[in-house]
């Protein structure tokens, strides 16, 4: 059967949640350009930002970076440099940095490297046998996830960014605000709007360029690139909140295709109107008693479980 675009080529994926079939060129097509009006839909970007994308090695980053790559050249006032964080997860992390290490000098990027023992003054791993030497009731991922954000607002502030763009996709999204309402977080359901705003002096505005592809499309386009993503998965993934979300979401996607979808759609809304809210609106940005990073409280969630570790 041939392509829905091109009306030429055979196809060769075929979209479940539009009915479109694409052959392999149309198919990449089709991802610059959804990317690029996400990009346009959410004023993500200025002709003249100077944006730290975060490189992880994983297949959202290495898209991501390929794809703000492209674009960049088209913008000469505008400058694209790479971050990669070092939570310090033995037989993982060292694959992701020889990739991001690589692909860069390939594309002629800078790229940094900031790790978790700098800052924090420990690895994920070291904090592992922490945690179960201390008995704690909470999991490695509890950290890193709280740690890497911190990290990487750092990073981008110290390198003078304008944006900082993550890749996060479709599924990451959905995932996010499925864990959010399992959590009560109303705080974080009204982040969830693709546009990130500047809150705080110290906080540099978060972009997700990836947010309307789906996840196996993210795989499939790196394939076709041809683009090197690492292999190994990380190894404490399987005991996060995030990953039983995700088999949840991913089951309910087998009956309604696009479940995940319809969710970020609607909660775009939903968090456009909680930003609206007056009880929102005057909620008070402060700064760390510990540290002078941004936060919800006068001490910061990293300050606040670090205290744990000592």
């Amino acid at each position: 059967m041939s392509c829905s675009s091109c009306k030429k080529r055979d196809h060769v994926y075929y979209r479940k949640y539009s009915g479109e079939k694409f052959c392999k060129k149309c198919f990449c097509t089709s991802i610059e350009k959804k990317v690029a009006r996400t990009i346009s839909k959410f004023k993500m970007f200025t002709p003249t930002d100077r944006v730290v994308v975060g490189l992880s090695g994983g297949k959202d980053s290495i898209v991501l970076t390929y794809l703000l790559n492209e674009i960049e050249k088209r913008f000469p006032n505008s400058e694209l440099i790479t971050l990669t964080i070092d939570e310090g997860i033995t037989n993982y992390r060292e694959e992701s940095i020889e990739i991001a290490t690589k692909i860069t000098e390939k594309w002629g990027l800078t790229h940094k490297i900031y790790k978790f023992k700098d800052t924090f003054g420990h690895t994920i791993d070291e904090i592992g046998k922490i945690i179960k030497n201390k008995e704690l009731d909470l999991l490695p991922c509890s950290f890193c996830g709280v740690f890497r954000r911190k990290l990487l607002n750092i990073a981008a502030r110290e390198l003078n960014a304008d944006k900082l763009a993550v890749g996060f996709n479709l599924d990451d999204e959905a995932q996010t605000i499925l864990m959010n309402l399992i959590r009560g977080d109303i705080g974080r359901l009204k982040r969830v709007s693709g546009e990130t705003k500047k809150i705080h002096a110290k906080f540099i505005p978060r972009v997700r360029p990836l947010r309307e592809i789906h996840e196996k499309e993210v795989m499939l386009y790196a394939y076709y690139k041809n683009l090197p993503i690492q292999s190994k998965e990380c190894p404490y993934a399987f005991t996060s909140l995030r990953y039983n979300v995700r088999s949840a979401i991913n089951l309910l996607e087998q009956k309604t295709p696009n479940v995940k979808y319809n969710l970020v759609k609607d909660m775009n809304i939903i968090s456009d109107l909680l930003q609206e809210s007056d009880s929102l609106q005057k909620k008070r940005v402060y700064e760390c008693m510990s540290c002078g990073e941004p936060a919800s409280t006068t001490t910061c969630k990293a300050c606040e479980i670090k205290k744990l570790l000592d």
